[in-house]
């Protein structure tokens, strides 16, 4: 017991040498080190581009991937669908057009009316009454009426039917027209559809009771109304695809998420997310 407790106040003596005291520190040091350095050991992976992962790989710490956040946004952008407009007020415009050809038939009708009762008032045996107008005539005056587009869209056969109806078969005819122009008008008329929106209103009114020439004419005024009422919007399309952009969460490679697993072929966007989270840096 005496030798042991004279052997521990030697090394105690040592210790309080300096020399010692440091000789102590490096040798424990270098036995911890040598106790952990499998544990700190850099691994050494082969991480060729189109290579087999000879194990599964995950990533050290978490980063975004911005070329993925690129091919989300394009691909929110390429599902967004052109946004068109329906303009309602065309169809008003239309059936405010075909009211207006009626009523200057109306009008026309009127002012022939006046001055045959003006001239039969002053008629004598010099001045017999005034004959009524031809029908050409008054085609001639109708068209006058109305603007040179107007007249040019539409044949001599509308006008003619126009000038030889009654004017109760005008409102029946009027009221029938306008109502046929509205009902197809009111859903969308796209480039492509307008001659299908035609065909639709002359469906309509090619069941109706007026006769045969006033059927024609008003079938001709409502294919003349259909115009396309739907038109292309870039600044609503420019804002939904705004909207798809910013509404795209940003791509990130999680840290610990799998990058490759083991025995899969390290292609390209593999060893991109490599190369992304550093496992490719010396």
């Amino acid at each position: 017991m005496g030798k042991l407790q004279q052997y521990f106040i030697r090394i105690r003596k040592l210790l309080d040498i300096t020399f010692f005291l440091v000789l102590f520190f490096i040798m424990l040091g270098t036995v911890l080190f040598a106790a952990m350095y499998s544990n700190v050991k850099p691994e050494k992976l082969d991480l060729s581009l189109f290579s087999v992962a000879e194990k599964t790989i995950r990533s050290p710490g978490t980063v975004e991937d911005r070329k993925s956040t690129e091919n989300k946004r394009k691909d929110a952008l390429d599902q967004v669908q052109d946004v068109y407009t329906l303009k309602k007020e065309y169809t008003q415009n239309r059936v405010d057009l075909i009211s207006s050809i009626f009523q200057a038939t109306v009008e026309m009708d009127d002012e022939i009316k006046e001055e045959i009762n003006k001239h039969a008032e002053l008629a004598t045996e010099e001045k017999p009454e005034q004959p009524e107008p031809s029908d050409s005539e008054k085609m001639d005056r109708l068209k006058a009426k109305l603007t040179p587009n107007v007249s040019k869209g539409l044949s001599d056969q509308v006008f003619a039917a126009l000038v030889q109806a009654s004017r109760d078969e005008l409102s029946i005819a009027k009221d029938l027209t306008v109502t046929a122009i509205n009902n197809v008008m009111a859903q969308r008329i796209s480039a492509d559809d307008v001659e299908n929106a035609k065909k639709r209103v002359e469906e309509e009114l090619k069941y109706t009771t007026l006769n045969d020439d006033l059927r024609s004419g008003v079938i001709e005024l409502g294919r003349y109304a259909i115009i396309q009422n739907e038109f292309y919007d870039p600044n609503a399309t420019e804002e939904l695809r705004q909207q798809a952009v910013e509404s795209v969460e940003p791509a990130k490679i999680l840290q610990g998420q799998i990058i490759v697993e083991e025995g899969e072929l390290i292609n390209q966007d593999i060893y991109r997310q490599l190369k992304l989270v550093g496992l490719l840096d010396n």
